[in-house]
């Protein structure tokens, strides 16, 4: 049976670091640093706070775009810190929201333990599973990778939009 031990820490709780962000990472550092932020910017301070955080973390989020890549290459993650790999594609305007989501068309987790992807209110919505899953006050769609029976882990966007959201609902362990 695959589990979530790998983004456990020894106790069995979680430390997640989340550097996932795009368009609103840049958004963000352009309110206190010259724009334009590059996208080799991005990737820097993604990596600064691998550096920093992930000796700490028992989960570390990346996005494919903006550092997975030189995460894995330089090892900056230790052992404790398992590698999470978003396989969003996101529709987000320069300043704005994400505004709809798809799932990368081929999927290369590499050195990876679990997948995310962001499912926005509307697409929970509009998807009848994810009508299910709300309707039961789940708040999460989980799966497998059926290439390597893992779980795969859909997150909500602005969680605290959805009624009866209860942040423990949000790990549920397969």
């Amino acid at each position: 049976m695959t589990t979530l031990d790998a983004l456990a820490r020894e106790n069995g709780t979680f430390a997640m670091v989340a550097m996932d962000q795009r368009e609103s990472l840049r958004t963000m550092l352009a309110q206190h640093h010259p724009s334009p932020i590059s996208d080799d910017r991005l990737v820097a301070f993604k990596l600064a706070v691998a550096r920093e955080l992930a000796p700490f973390a028992s989960g570390f989020l990346i996005d494919r775009d903006y550092g997975f890549a030189e995460v894995v290459a330089q090892g900056l993650l230790p052992a404790t810190s398992g590698l999470i790999l978003a396989v969003d594609v996101l529709d987000q305007p320069p300043g704005g929201m994400v505004e709809d989501t798809d799932v990368e068309e081929q999927v290369e987790p590499g050195p990876a333990v679990a997948l995310k992807l962001l499912v926005t209110p509307r697409q929970a919505t509009a998807n009848a599973d994810l009508q299910a899953l709300h309707r039961t006050g789940a708040t999460g769609l989980e799966t497998r990778d059926l290439r390597r029976d893992w779980p795969v882990r859909a997150e909500p966007a602005q969680a605290a939009s959805i009624p009866n959201y209860w942040p423990e609902q949000a790990i549920r362990t397969q």
